[in-house]
């Protein structure tokens, strides 16, 4: 994945407790990170 990929995002992402964290600081030593985009009306 492109490194930069999630530096400029601002992509947040939410924790079991609720809380929120930056996705760049959680995923930044990372060698794969899954995405899975889907919607209420396209099924996988």
């Amino acid at each position: 994945m492109e490194p930069n990929f999630f530096n400029n995002s601002g992509l947040m992402l939410l924790c079991k407790d609720g809380s929120a964290v930056r996705a760049i600081d959680v995923l930044k030593d990372s060698e794969y990170v899954l995405m899975y985009f889907s919607a209420h009306w396209c099924p996988p």
